[in-house]
């Protein structure tokens, strides 16, 4: 394994003393942490890898990305698809058509459900960010009039 990239940013990002910790814990609990990542499921981990690289762009582009909402909606369509194809699927036996409609019923709500509260959290999201701007932009307006009135009374 090359830990020539890791070892440079956790040297960029740490002191020798906590550079000296990380490697130490490292090598203790490496066995443990591999052990650990075989057992996750495969589809866990692309989830969990797609949202520290929504993490990471949204650090590098300065944009409020609400990552868990981008995830929520992906993996509810995927999931809602693959479900949609096992109601239909011959091999696990034919069944009524009331039976498939009462099941499509099932995962479409549920399917909504999830899409509701990843749009509710967006929007939420957004909000909550328009808002800091906007205070932000309200206490840089402030100060300046401030500074305006010292320099305009001589203080």
């Amino acid at each position: 394994m090359d830990t020539t990239y890791i070892y440079f940013r956790i040297q960029t990002h740490a002191t020798g003393e906590d550079l000296l910790m990380l490697q130490a814990y490292g090598r203790h609990y490496y066995d443990d942490i591999m052990r650990l990542l075989g057992v996750v499921p495969s589809d866990l981990l692309l989830l969990l890898k797609a949202n520290d690289c929504l993490r990471h762009l949204d650090r590098l582009l300065h944009t409020p990305i609400n990552s868990t909402a981008v995830v929520g909606e992906v993996a509810s369509r995927i999931i809602y698809e693959e479900e949609l194809q096992a109601i239909f699927d011959p091999a696990k036996g034919i069944k009524s058509w009331w039976d498939q409609a009462w099941d499509w019923y099932a995962i479409w709500t549920d399917y909504w459900n999830v899409r509701s509260r990843t749009t509710a959290l967006s929007v939420f999201g957004n909000v909550v960010s328009h808002i800091q701007t906007t205070v932000s932009k309200w206490k840089a307006w402030r100060n300046r009039l401030f500074s305006f009135f010292y320099v305009l009374l001589g203080l």
